[in-house]
């Protein structure tokens, strides 16, 4: 229905339907990126509960990119509250806002079932952010959390602190996006700090914010510390758009030659990493086994760095078949990069 968008009057009719015939079978809901709003939302939160005869078998629903607000959104979470079945919920893009995100930190206080929430790109405060944080310090059922994109404005990094403490202390989480949340290097030296007592986060997105050499550092000593001591199994680490430089991309590239370093994924693209910062990568990348993925485009390559990946293309890179998102290649004995 890629040109046909659902609005509110046709979602109600179909939660009608479905709760008339009782489609007991039903476990998967999408309706990204239609015309819903708080109406159509009261509608389908209909399906979360006990309705007479039809008992709700749905695990995963799908809402991103419509029109759902704090209203709406209160409704979906009064009765997710208790739901045991949903262990998928998407509401990435939806204006729910500050009062949208209390309400779903109040019902993440008590359901203990869900797994996977994104709630990206929907206008969270930091008021919001901070009780999302305190909530997830004791929930155990989450294992994916997307909160990237809030409206934060405080330079204060409040959320972050939040954030970090709630890392050192949360059981169950394997995957968080913070991207955009304008943690700088006080907030990243604070959450690899707190990282070292987490032993079950493995992706973390840090994407587009604003850390810098000291933040990078702290990153890439976390790196080498999570496979010395045990004391955190992070196997990707995001940290595009950010503005590590040359010392930061120093620090990455001895955490790469390290033996202990266990990470498997490292996206540094955009950091502004000149020749020198990212030749000192490649250095790192010699005698490095474990990283199956790497991400540098972005930075400002030269002959130098084009050269000593062009010998890892043509040598260990090939042989531990690297997903990389450049190759380099020579023209008229100049060596040239291009984007994968």
């Amino acid at each position: 229905m890629f040109t046909t968008r659902l609005d509110d009057v046709e979602v109600i009719a179909i939660v009608q339907t479905i709760l008339s015939i009782g489609l007991k079978n039903l476990e998967h809901l999408d309706l990204r990126y239609h015309k819903i709003s708080d109406a159509g939302a009261t509608a389908i939160s209909l399906l979360f509960q006990d309705a007479g005869d039809y008992t709700c078998a749905l695990k995963s629903i799908y809402l991103q990119g419509n029109d759902i607000t704090e209203s709406g959104c209160a409704k979906i979470c009064m009765n997710l509250t208790y739901n045991s079945s949903i262990v998928d919920v998407n509401l990435n893009g939806n204006p729910l806002g500050n009062e949208g995100g209390m309400a779903l930190a109040q019902m993440l206080s008590k359901n203990n079932t869900l797994q996977k929430l994104d709630i990206g790109n929907t206008e969270l405060g930091t008021e919001s952010v901070v009780a999302l944080a305190t909530v997830m310090k004791t929930n155990t059922s989450i294992t994916h959390l997307n909160m990237e994109n809030p409206r934060l404005y405080s330079l204060q990094e409040e959320s972050t602190v939040q954030i970090c403490k709630m890392l050192q202390v949360n059981s169950s989480l394997r995957e968080l996006n913070i991207a955009k949340h304008c943690i700088r290097d006080y907030g990243a030296r604070i959450l690899a700090q707190n990282l070292l007592d987490n032993v079950t986060l493995q992706v973390l997105n840090l994407r587009c914010n604003d850390i810098g050499i000291g933040g990078g550092e702290a990153l890439a000593a976390l790196l080498i510390k999570s496979g010395g001591s045990g004391n955190t199994s992070l196997v990707e680490l995001n940290l595009a758009s950010n503005r590590i430089s040359n010392d930061g991309a120093f620090a990455f590239g001895a955490a790469l030659r390290h033996p202990d370093t266990q990470i498997g994924r490292l996206d540094l693209s955009k950091n502004s990493i000149e020749d020198e910062g990212l030749v000192a990568v490649a250095r790192g990348m010699e005698d490095n086994q474990l990283l199956a993925q790497l991400r540098l485009w972005g930075n400002k390559f030269d002959q130098p760095s084009m050269r000593c990946f062009h010998d890892l293309f043509d040598g260990r890179f090939k042989y531990l078949d690297l997903d990389c998102d450049f190759k380099t290649y020579i023209v008229d004995g100049d060596y040239h990069i291009a984007q994968v």
